[in-house]
């Protein structure tokens, strides 16, 4: 009898369990079928599989299922679920002390969310301002002040929740600021670090098309592992004043996908293109892993990238510090606010603003320098400057970024 050859996708979770034990003890093999089973890294990459035909089954999200069938969020693509791999057992972990008052005070069953909400929000009822800050601060003794910051990002929604499922009344976390922070975050790539690692890793390598992906496209590595040819649409765009044909990356970014999701059409400008046609890519997406071909997670391409930094002798540069320079690089090139929100994806101006006021800081200091010399009467001879000691007023210094 000859076999039909299904590919079903799925992500390494406890649910995807049914679908590896069934293949790994020869259930599947049992029923006469052939299944190959493809691990991915993110939900939109076995949804966009399972829409184009790449995927003939998949391990889904039920609401992926239902959005799919309706056209939301993505092309309207009819999709079947026959039936459950898991019952969504997600839970909050407490203590056995929390656990303990929650029990106490719980107004019928525990196993009941409402009744376990309710009792919960009983002592979060009684949380002042003071205790928030507290608690930021310990925070902030043991991981630092971006952790802090994020802890009391967390809280803040956790209390709105709250205030909207009229489960408490206020918003302790509200009255507490923020921890002011000294540090830039990830180091922004120089130019002369982008040509260290171009000399170190040449086109052709994994390593030369992973730093084009991040560096051409300006997306954060959780898109850049999700990269591949499915995703690309043939587009027009102006390059070199000329109006040309190039490919355009259609995805939704994975940050926030599930609370404000953001469509992107990015072209493949030319030097990209040139880098992926003369570069190795996988089948699945155009990065993977040397070991077992397969997509890189986004921890695991961090780590992987780190490595090939080290490789360069920049052991201070990281995947993002790509993102950041290059948001740095267009808008000392004039790039407007609304541009790069386009580029990066950025929801709101508060991130351009801050690389427009940065590159626009930058030019003033330039054309200001000038100024930094004495006044001369006007038929009086200047002085000679060493190259590099000024300008003159009809030359404007340039950055070399």
């Amino acid at each position: 009898m000859s076999q039909a050859r299904l590919r079903i996708g799925f992500i390494p979770l406890a649910d995807a369990a049914a679908l590896i034990v069934a293949a790994d003890k020869g259930f599947i093999a049992n029923e006469d079928l052939d299944v190959e089973l493809v691990r991915e890294v993110s939900w939109s990459n076995v949804r966009d599989k399972l829409n184009i035909g790449l995927f003939d089954a998949a391990h889904l999200l039920a609401p992926v299922a239902i959005a799919s069938s309706l056209g939301i969020g993505h092309v309207k693509v009819p999709i079947l679920a026959p039936f459950g791999l898991g019952v969504n057992g997600n839970a909050i972990t407490v203590s056995p002390a929390l656990y303990a008052a929650i029990a106490a005070v719980a107004e019928g069953n525990v196993v009941d969310p409402m009744a376990t909400a309710r009792a919960l929000a009983l002592p979060c009822r009684r949380m002042l301002p003071k205790h928030v800050k507290a608690y930021r601060d310990e925070k902030r003794k043991a991981r630092g002040p971006e952790a802090a910051n994020h802890l009391l990002k967390c809280l803040r929604q956790v209390f709105a929740a709250g205030i909207e499922s009229e489960l408490c009344d206020s918003n302790p976390a509200a009255a507490v600021k923020k921890v002011k922070s000294t540090s830039d975050g990830h180091h922004s790539w120089t130019p002369e670090e982008v040509t260290q690692f171009e000399a170190r890793h040449p086109v052709g390598t994994k390593a030369r098309l992973a730093m084009a992906l991040l560096l051409f496209t300006a997306q954060r590595r959780s898109d850049v592992v999700e990269y591949a040819r499915h995703q690309m649409r043939p587009g027009f765009m102006t390059w070199g004043g000329q109006r040309i044909t190039v490919n355009f990356l259609h995805f939704k970014q994975r940050k926030n996908e599930g609370r404000k999701p953001v469509m992107m059409e990015l072209p493949i400008i030319p030097p990209l293109q040139e880098i992926i046609d003369a570069s190795p890519t996988g089948t699945a997406t155009f990065l993977e892993t040397d070991k077992y071909g397969e997509p890189f997670s986004v921890k695991g391409f961090g780590n992987w990238f780190r490595k090939r930094c080290d490789e360069a002798g920049l052991p201070h540069c990281s995947a993002h510090g790509l993102r950041k320079a290059g948001a740095t690089r267009a808008a000392e090139r004039g790039a407007s606010e609304r541009q790069l929100m386009a580029i990066f994806g950025w929801s709101t101006a508060k991130m351009a603003a801050h690389y427009t006021r940065s590159a626009d800081r930058k030019r003033l200091a330039h054309d200001a320098a000038q100024l930094l010399l004495p006044a001369q009467e006007q038929n009086e001879k200047r002085p000679h400057l060493e190259p590099g000691a000024g300008a003159t007023t009809n030359v404007r210094a340039r950055s070399g970024g």
